[in-house]
């Protein structure tokens, strides 16, 4: 499952509200009810449609074997040892 029904499923409580409040979206009981229950995997089912035409067609990208997930070292909070104040590390990883 993509990460975005999940973070959707977190604002629909927050995003129906004010787009009802801003005019932008009217919702019977049931329909809002119905969004507020609806699970993140469900919803992951009903968007597959609609992701697929945002991607021209395109099907997911597969994920990074673990072989490459294992191969790129990756620094943990832990991992720092004290630096001292002042010292930063960034990685840019392109997804």
């Amino acid at each position: 499952m993509s990460p975005e029904p999940k973070c959707l499923k977190v604002m629909i409580p927050v995003l129906l509200p004010a787009l009802e409040r801003h005019g932008c979206l009217s919702l019977g009981a049931d329909l809002r009810e119905k969004l507020l229950t609806v699970s993140a995997a469900t919803m992951d089912c009903l968007l597959s449609p609609v992701c697929m035409v945002a991607r021209s067609g395109q099907p997911r990208r597969a994920r990074l074997s673990s072989a490459v997930r294992r191969s790129v070292p990756v620094r943990t909070f832990g991992d720092w040892h004290d630096p001292p104040p002042g010292y930063v590390e960034v990685g840019f990883v392109a997804y």
